[in-house]
């Protein structure tokens, strides 16, 4: 749970509001309130059925009921590759609440100038992290390849995320402030390319680049956000890109394209 807290840069001193999710984390061994050891198999009939809904992963499983605000996450991991996938996959409940509440998920990095994030949105290779690495001296570099997108009335925030892959690969130690959220002032989406240039994208454009980078971050809960919110996420992405500022970056390694992104944001 500490390492859980730290990469997510969770502060302690918050507390959630009554009417907000409380996750309890409990391991594969059980102990009911006699102090009896329950199997995890007879602890999921239990649950499941006292009208709990289940979601197996991997390394962990989902209970949680329509009508509380609790949710019981089961851990089931026994190595440390499979504990950065529970990691992974507690943050499942956050995820489905912004898609209920008009947010996404989305493949792409976060940069921060005068308190409005940028996002640069791409798929797995098309530069999210050597942009950011660039943008060091000119932006605040939030994070470098997932961000929550949520809907606060009718303006957008973006919250930074972990990169994950850098955990399961053992390279990072690093933390991210996901508790930060930043008002968007437009999204770039990535396209390497000889020269530095900025597009306009439209509407329909839009809509589509954004939906593809969304459907990238939550392939391995494809299936549930297919029965259960894959229409309400098509709405949400829509309404995001009929009210948000979206170009085309083509972009070199040479770190000129900051110039571009910077005239835009400026104009």
């Amino acid at each position: 749970m500490d390492s859980f807290a730290y990469i997510l840069g969770l502060n302690k001193n918050v507390h959630s509001k009554d009417n907000y999710t409380t996750i309890i984390f409990t391991h594969e061994n059980i102990i009911d309130r006699n102090g009896n050891l329950l199997s995890k198999d007879l602890y999921s009939e239990n649950l499941i059925n006292s009208g709990w809904i289940n979601y197996n992963f991997k390394a962990s499983s989902y209970y949680f009921n329509n009508n509380t605000n609790y949710v019981i996450y089961n851990l089931k991991y026994t190595n440390y590759e499979q504990s950065i996938l529970a990691m992974q996959d507690a943050l499942f409940l956050l995820y489905k609440d912004a898609v209920l509440e008009g947010g996404f998920l989305l493949h792409a990095a976060l940069v921060e100038k005068d308190g409005f994030g940028i996002l640069l949105a791409g798929k797995g290779g098309a530069g999210k992290t050597t942009c950011c690495q660039n943008a060091k001296d000119f932006f605040n570099v939030l994070c470098d390849d997932t961000v929550l997108v949520v809907k606060v009335l009718d303006k957008y925030f973006a919250h930074p995320f972990p990169t994950w892959s850098q955990y399961l690969l053992g390279e990072s130690k690093k933390s991210w402030d996901m508790q930060k959220a930043v008002p968007i002032k437009a999204i770039f989406f990535l396209r390497k390319a000889k020269e530095n240039k900025v597009t306009v994208v439209d509407k329909a454009k839009t809509v589509f680049f954004t939906n593809y980078l969304a459907h990238q971050v939550i392939g391995r809960w494809n299936k549930i956000y297919k029965n259960n919110l894959e229409k309400q996420l098509f709405f949400n992405i829509c309404e995001f890109s009929k009210n948000t500022l979206a170009f085309i970056l083509d972009f070199n390694l040479e770190g000129q394209f900051l110039t571009k992104i910077k005239e835009v944001i400026n104009g």
